[in-house]
């Protein structure tokens, strides 16, 4: 499918979604575009948010899909492939498809950031989670 014209959306009009389990972390998200909610394609982007707290973190996993962060608010700690760094507002960060991934907040206050994957949808995205769950 090809897309002829330009979509905008609000994200305060978009449901959250989230998982808050240890196998997978404590995050929320909305997610922006993906053709299975707008009319769009060939990418799907959303945020994510982190609360502050213990298990404020997405907990390290691995999709065959590459995808970027770019952070929006707050502080955080990320785990690429081992390899662990600070990140900030203003930090983008590119994963690799099939990297291993994580991000936590490290401050009191929301961690929210940018996420978008080369995908129709975020359907397309299979996370496979290091405690052994598959599950979106």
């Amino acid at each position: 499918m090809s897309v002829s014209e330009f979509v905008v959306v609000d994200e305060q009009n978009i449901p959250l979604q989230g998982w808050n389990d240890p196998s997978r972390g404590e995050l929320l998200w909305r997610t922006l575009f993906s053709s299975d909610s707008t009319p769009t394609d060939s990418m799907t982007a959303g945020t994510g948010e982190l609360q502050p707290g213990e298990r404020a973190e997405l907990v390290l996993h691995s999709h065959a899909q590459p995808e970027i962060y770019y952070i929006l608010s707050g502080k955080g700690l990320m785990t690429i492939s081992g390899q662990q760094f600070e990140v900030y507002p203003g930090r983008a960060v590119f994963i690799p498809g099939n990297s291993q991934h994580s991000i936590k907040n490290i401050e009191d206050q929301l961690l929210k950031f940018l996420y978008v994957f080369p995908v129709d949808s975020y359907k397309m995205v299979d996370y496979h989670f290091c405690s052994g769950s598959n599950e979106r």
